[in-house]
């Protein structure tokens, strides 16, 4: 069995068209074409066995067309053809033809970093699927690469930065890391399902977990950063003359358990998480036009807050903005992993578009799916972080909305249980409390959990509820009528962000 064709010719000189050095845009291009390619219609064959691409990284030297960051990352290899393995020192690579002359060298490779065996389970590092492959054909014919026919795999369209990889000491920025989409689930999934304390992850390093939380990490672009992974609560200036008993109680639990907290300037009402932009990863943030439609009369107008003017956030300057052309308001936004939860009263804000242009800004400023919950109009605002809560490992925790409408209920579930395991909140009392519904409201920063408490019987039970939901974090009842009676709870006050 000979070479794929279609492959080779593939591997053969493909960047030789670029007409411009260091082209990396047109250099990606490429890449992405081939990684496709080789991520859906191709496998490795180890006599009997099949082994599928699931992570794949490109490296390529051209002595006279890509600058030394490239090249001076890339291994040596000689009289290497399209298609050949080259094994070293931290794992094999697929090699492109290869030439080793001086002046006119050029040479390189794909990374195989992570591959899926035949029943799916998931072989993570380049040394791990080099030990993999090679253990697997001892005694029986070198390893080949076929087509396959039966590859299920989705190709993420973003690709992310080589892991690992420095030049003068620097972390570089090139995205030429491809991947299957399973494998990010699989990853997100043991790393959330894992029991350790969220807060010692720090730098990224815990004694036994080193290799898991390195592998979740390279993946954080993915799965958008969630609330188990933010170490910073900012408040408004307003909430200490708003809502004085609130905020000394939330500031002291704060500092009580170790959690950084800032105060925002230049607010003009208390609901940060309104109009403070959405963070997807450490260094990527997604603004808006925050201009509601309950805002809108004049006389409320004055409480509408510019987010560019609010003060005390030097730290977005060195971050990437998005600007999502669209009025939204950050309550109406519940990240939950790779997906995002939102109520359909983002297609009233922005009535002048059609449906399916929405849902396209919105996917592309959020990278994600968005879920769409049909909007109870007599709940103004129309917010999800008033319905739901996201608890990790895919799963979602619903406010006790049944108590109050059972068919807005049984919708949100219906929606809802496509796509996550959803628990409910649920109270044995003689009669439901009308501010019930804000106990889903709670605030969680890294593992501590600030639930809503409001002097009532609910207090104890949605305390336990919730602590039973996520026994991987600290759950801690903070006094906050002042701010329930006000319409919000302490999502709605707060804006927790890493970092």
């Amino acid at each position: 069995m000979g070479k794929p064709k279609e492959l080779m010719e593939m591997l053969t000189n493909p960047f030789d068209k670029i007409e411009l050095p260091n082209n990396e845009k047109e250099f990606q291009a490429k890449c992405s074409e081939i990684a496709k390619k080789l991520l859906e219609d191709y496998c490795i064959l180890c006599g009997k066995k099949k082994y599928y691409f699931a992570e794949i990284e490109f490296y390529y030297y051209q002595t006279d067309r890509w600058n030394n960051e490239w090249n001076e990352v890339t291994y040596p290899r000689r009289d290497k053809n399209a298609g050949d393995f080259f094994f070293h020192y931290s794992g094999f690579d697929i090699c492109f033809n290869s030439n080793y002359d001086g002046a006119k060298a050029k040479f390189g490779g794909i990374l195989i970093r992570s591959l899926k065996d035949e029943i799916g389970n998931f072989i993570t590092g380049p040394s791990v699927c080099s030990l993999e492959i090679l253990n697997t054909c001892i005694g029986k014919a070198w390893p080949k690469l076929v087509k396959s026919s039966n590859q299920k795999c989705k190709v993420c369209v973003t690709p992310i930065k080589r892991y690992g990889i420095t030049y003068k000491d620097k972390q570089e920025d090139k995205n030429l890391c491809f991947y299957d989409e399973q494998l990010t689930l699989k990853l997100k999934n043991e790393f959330e399902n894992a029991t350790w304390d969220y807060s010692k992850f720090k730098d990224g390093i815990v004694k036994g977990q080193k290799k898991l939380v390195r592998y979740y990490h390279r993946f954080d672009t993915i799965f958008m950063l969630t609330d188990h992974l933010t170490n910073t609560v900012f408040l408004s200036d307003w909430l200490s003359k708003e809502c004085p008993e609130l905020y000394q109680s939330l500031t002291k639990t704060l500092q009580d358990n170790a959690v950084d907290y800032q105060i925002l300037a230049n607010t003009n009402d208390i609901w940060c998480r309104d109009y403070m932009p959405i963070q997807t990863d450490e260094k990527r943030f997604v603004s808006y036009k925050y201009y509601p439609n309950y805002l809108q009369p004049i006389h409320k107008r004055r409480y509408i807050t510019d987010a560019k003017k609010v003060g005390n956030v030097d730290f977005l300057q060195q971050a990437e903005t998005v600007e999502l052309d669209l009025v939204l308001d950050g309550g109406n936004v519940v990240k939950c992993g790779n997906k995002i939860v939102m109520t359909e009263k983002v297609f009233v804000e922005n009535k002048e578009m059609s449906h399916n242009e929405v849902q396209r800004l919105l996917e592309e400023a959020f990278r994600c799916e968005i879920i769409f919950l049909p909007w109870d109009k007599r709940e103004r605002y129309g917010h999800s972080d008033g319905i739901i809560h996201y608890l990790g490992d895919n799963r979602v925790l619903m406010t006790n909305y049944g108590d109050f409408d059972k068919s807005f209920a049984q919708d949100f579930l219906r929606i809802l249980e496509k796509h996550f395991d959803v628990k409910t909140l649920k109270y044995n009392v003689e009669k439901t409390d009308k501010n019930s519904w804000a106990y889903i409201n709670f605030l969680q920063v890294g593992s501590l959990v600030l639930v809503p408490q409001l002097g009532i019987p609910e207090d104890d039970q949605a305390l336990q509820q919730i602590a039973e939901a996520m026994p991987q974090c600290k759950v801690v009842g903070v006094p906050a009528l002042e701010a329930v009676r006000k319409g919000g709870a302490l999502n709605c006050i707060s804006w927790n962000v890493k970092l």
